[in-house]
């Protein structure tokens, strides 16, 4: 995977892909090397990196979208995100995939997680739970999805038990 991050602040080459022609150098460049997908960010996730609006964000990673697409038209592309509106104008615009760092949880706190998975409903403990936008997202989109593991708290009762079902909350 190529990541391609169109952020000012980004750790790895922030600032560097600001303009179209660096976006397609850089990408062209690593499709040579072997990349087999390109992964564009429009917002940073390093530590202490101050977070952006959806308007902000598809204002950097559509005209990335539209450049990449035009200049390799085969090349899977995913979009790096969080947010469920950036994700379905990205796939609308030319994704293919979307990948969430935050599994699709994103806002959810550990606590409402657990919450929900444990209450007492029909059907079992999960089947009434509120989808995440995410997910619905991807779902009516019928988009590929890569699901990562991340959490505002990192205390874990049981790290596998507990990742587990953050994995098993993000799925609609």
């Amino acid at each position: 995977m190529g990541v391609l991050n169109v952020t000012p602040d980004s750790f790895s080459d922030g600032g560097e892909l600001l303009s179209p022609q660096a976006l397609v150098d850089r990408a062209g460049a690593m499709l040579a090397a072997g990349a087999d997908v390109l992964d564009v960010g429009g917002e940073s996730t390093r530590p202490g990196a101050a977070s952006v609006s959806a308007a902000e964000e598809s204002g950097r990673v559509l005209p990335a979208l539209t450049a990449l697409r035009n200049a390799f038209p085969n090349a899977p592309i995913s979009i790096d995100t969080y947010k469920a509106e950036v994700a379905a104008a990205a796939v609308n615009a030319g994704a293919d995939i979307v990948n969430d760092i935050w599994g699709a949880l994103h806002g959810w706190t550990v606590e409402e997680r657990w919450r929900v998975a444990v209450a007492p409903e029909e059907g079992g403990p999960l089947a009434n739970r509120p989808r995440s936008p995410m997910a619905e997202v991807v779902a009516a989109l019928r988009c590929p999805v890569i699901l990562m593991h991340n959490r505002p708290d990192r205390n874990y009762g049981d790290f596998w038990s507990d990742l587990l079902l953050d994995l098993r909350m993000a799925l609609p």
